[in-house]
């Protein structure tokens, strides 16, 4: 019984790493687009809309991976 609780306890932080990890993987390169994204010039209309449409993109990618994780969890 001892070694059952043990290995679910091990699998239970093997878990929790992978989640950090792959939520680590896909976020990064999210915050880099966004950064990039607000660097953008808004004072030409037309890149203004661009940044706009990134940095709505970038949220709703965000959201889906937020829910994937937490369907995970």
């Amino acid at each position: 019984l001892r070694a059952m609780a043990e290995r679910r306890e091990k699998q239970e932080a093997e878990s929790r790493a992978l989640l950090l990890g792959v939520s680590h993987d896909l976020r990064s390169p999210l915050a880099r687009i966004r950064v990039a994204a607000e660097l953008l010039d808004a004072g030409d209309p037309a890149t203004a809309k661009l940044r706009d449409v990134v940095a709505g993109n970038v949220e709703q990618a965000d959201q889906i991976i937020e829910s994937f994780l937490a369907w995970l969890r």
